[in-house]
């Protein structure tokens, strides 16, 4: 039997640890990057002003459906960067079709205040149909 490539391991392992929340690459204070997943759904999250929001979904490797953000007020909130596709991938580097991935898609708190944040994937065919939602409420505090 082959053995398994090790990457979708460690990428599931990657997602797990950001689900926590956030992370601080120094100094106290507000974190730098504050991580959203699919376990945040429907919530409400406080985050200060210029600080980064990391929003990391699921998604099929190699489908052409992404996550597609809606901002509910653009003046506390902002996209800042995405979407990027985080696929397993194979003994020869070649992305793993059809098995379970992530994507990434970034943000940044603009302004004191609260938007709505709505992510929106709509699944083909092929993957069961349907659409697929994420919604959080983004407070932007001083």
């Amino acid at each position: 039997m082959p053995a398994r490539p090790l990457l979708p391991l460690a990428l599931a392992a990657a997602v797990a640890l950001a689900a926590c929340g956030s992370t601080n690459s120094g100094g106290a204070g507000a974190p730098d990057v504050y991580h959203l997943t699919a376990e945040r759904n429907g919530q409400t999250v406080q985050v200060a002003p210029g600080q980064r929001i990391a929003v990391v979904l699921p998604t099929v490797a190699g489908s052409p459906a992404r996550w597609t953000p809606e901002i509910g007020d653009t003046s506390v909130l902002v996209p800042s960067g995405g979407p990027q596709t985080l696929a397993p991938r194979g003994g020869g580097g070649a992305v793993i079709g059809g098995a379970q991935g992530y994507e990434r898609v970034e943000f940044q708190a603009r302004a004191s205040g609260t938007s709505s944040l709505r992510l929106t994937r709509v699944r083909p065919v092929r993957e069961g149909g349907g659409v697929q939602t994420f919604q959080v409420t983004i407070q932007v505090g001083r």
